[in-house]
């Protein structure tokens, strides 16, 4: 039956390009005309008297056509201004003009009838068949509704926090350089609130992640509801909060934080028939004429706010230059000196967190190697709170050869493991440094290891900021044999115009893309067009953030390859990597 219906539809088409063929050219006009019913795009043939003389399947289905015979191209292709709603119905004259095609896409929707409009993009091509015939002329068009929708999706994502729906750290960014502009060239006054919700670790650890967002969520709401329509406030990410008060003094914005902090004082957060209060701390800084940068403004917000922070709860700081140059300077140099005695008394610490294979790739596990700072009374420091530190002083070149050194040492000692590949973070300074694929080639010498068991990891973020360092790091580090993944993708939102030039292996996404995607319709749609779009390159994807069940299932669905997180397996010291090898290769020799 298909095969009939072929034929069928095969001698239609062939009677429809009779009109622009020649006996001579019968089969090559089959070939056309088939070529053109395949074509995802709309075509219409039009004689230059405006007469259809062609129209595709994709055409029919789009503008509703049942019968173009004896037609005009203005009987069919009718356009509604987006603004106005006037209608128009160009002659084939008007379409030769390039100017009029492309202002008709800009202002205009193809009206297909019933109130049914769609976006378009068109292309108008004008031909002479052969001396004898007379000009004809292509209109080619597709519907841009799905793409429309879904740059409209990635723009709002570009601006918009995905946990709470307030802007982003990105839009705060532009925002901030806006008002120290205004202020710079008016002499207006603007103030800036660094909010941080201090509860949230404690609702984390005691009831999990998923009521630690609902809370963020319901703050946010409470927050947003206290604040004038043309202030900003966003989300800048875990805890922190960010507030731009345009046009107001200190004082102003003082009392604008201590209506804020009021409100969450008497805010309370139930979970599981549980009841937590939230409490705030806040720190405040002006910007005017004499603010330098808005990295400048929101660190000294930030110092402001973590003053406030030591001094209890729902405390309100106001900046003080000299105040805050005092603490964060000892802060810094306190840090600097602990990173300094840590490298040279070999105070880190190594720890792992598995990779799972899903699907095809399940029993090809990986895991992702760790750092951890001891300090003298025994107490484990997470990177968060020292590797800022490193990197503003150029340190993190030297944590990264003491991570790959003592990781390589570690599986030169351990050489039966669980998992195929050990990934190590680098960041952007090892990248930069010259003599790093030197040193890396010294450590395959002296251990002797394989090099496609490690995977080099690093981040969209230091990719991009130095593109081409970056890209001929990874061809050197491949042409070792090592594999090379882009991590937290998608953070960019420019990824996909770099990520085809990159020659990577694995691509990991972003985890604020994959937190609630068991909620988050758009998420999903995101996270699969991003596996679908590396899969089409040859590169596996790894998704990071994976809290519970469900988002691994959806994960599976999308034929994701590999999933991280805490709902899979917590970050644990590297020497049980090799006590689980012992375990299984125990229970094989039994």
């Amino acid at each position: 039956m298909f095969v009939h219906d072929r034929r069928i539809r095969s001698g239609i088409m062939r009677e429809r390009f009779a009109l622009i063929r020649t006996e001579s050219i019968d089969t090559l006009a089959e070939v056309l005309a088939v070529a053109l019913e395949q074509v995802q795009e709309a075509i219409l043939i039009v004689e230059s008297d405006g007469r259809l003389c062609f129209v595709n399947q994709m055409a029919e289905d789009l503008l509703g056509i049942v019968d173009y015979e004896d037609s005009y191209v203005q009987d069919v292709l009718c356009f509604v201004n987006k603004v106005t709603q006037e209608q128009q119905s160009p002659s084939i004259d008007q379409y030769l003009s390039p100017f009029f095609v492309e202002q008709l896409s800009q202002t205009t929707m193809i009206h297909r009838g019933n109130d049914y409009t769609f976006p378009f993009l068109m292309k108008v091509t004008s031909i002479s068949p052969t001396s004898s015939e007379s000009d004809k002329v292509v209109i080619s068009f597709s519907d841009e509704t799905q793409m429309n929708s879904l740059l409209e999706s990635v723009s709002f994502h570009r601006k918009h926090d995905a946990l709470t729906g307030l802007a982003n750290r990105m839009a705060l960014e532009r925002q901030l350089q806006e008002a120290i502009q205004d202020a710079r060239i008016n002499d207006s006054v603007h103030c800036l609130c660094f909010i941080n919700i201090d509860q949230t670790k404690l609702i984390n650890d005691s009831v999990g992640h998923l009521a630690g967002d609902e809370m963020i969520r319901e703050v946010a709401e409470c927050l947003k509801a206290r604040v004038r329509s043309n202030d900003m406030l966003a989300r800048l990410g875990g805890d922190e909060f960010a507030l731009l008060l345009k046009q107001q003094q200190l004082n102003e914005a003082h009392r604008v934080a201590t209506k804020l902090s009021s409100a969450l004082s008497d805010f309370c957060f139930n979970w599981d028939d549980r009841r937590f209060v939230v409490s705030v701390s806040i720190g405040i800084v002006e910007i005017d004429l004499h603010s330098d940068s808005w990295v400048s403004v929101l660190s000294k917000a930030d110092s402001a706010c973590q003053k406030a922070k030591s001094k209890g709860r729902n405390q309100i700081k106001l900046y003080n230059e000299q105040d805050n140059e005092l603490a964060t300077h000892r802060s810094e140099v306190e840090w600097v000196s602990k990173l300094v005695s840590a490298l040279h008394g070999n105070c880190f610490q190594l720890f792992q967190q598995r990779v799972f294979g899903l699907g095809v790739n399940q029993g090809q596990d990986h895991c992702e190697v760790l750092i951890r700072m001891t300090e003298s009374d025994g107490h484990i420091v997470s990177p968060g709170f020292f590797l800022p530190a490193a990197e503003r002083y150029n340190m993190a070149g030297m944590i990264d050869r003491w991570v790959v050194l003592n990781t390589m040492r570690w599986m030169a000692e351990n050489r039966r493991l669980p998992v195929e590949r050990i990934n190590i973070n680098l960041s952007a300074l090892s990248i930069l440094q010259d003599d790093f694929i030197e040193y890396i080639e010294s450590l395959f010498d002296t251990y002797l290891l394989p090099p496609e068991n490690i995977c080099f990891e690093i981040t969209e973020t230091a990719a991009i900021a130095n593109y081409s360092r970056a890209r001929s790091f990874i061809e050197q580090v491949k042409a070792m044999g090592c594999f090379i993944a882009l991590d937290d993708f998608g953070t960019g939102m420019c990824s996909f115009a770099y990520l085809k030039n990159l020659p990577v292996d694995y691509l990991k996404i972003d985890g604020e893309f994959v937190k609630g995607l068991e909620r988050d319709s758009v998420s999903r749609t995101m996270v699969r067009s991003i596996n679908d779009i590396a899969h089409a390159m040859n590169i596996k994807t790894v998704a990071e953030y994976v809290e519970n069940e469900a988002i691994k299932q959806i994960l599976e669905d999308i034929q994701i390859d590999y999933a991280q997180g805490f709902g899979l397996a917590k970050p644990a010291p590297l020497k049980e990597l090799r006590d689980h090898s012992a375990l299984l290769t125990q229970h094989a020799i039994r």
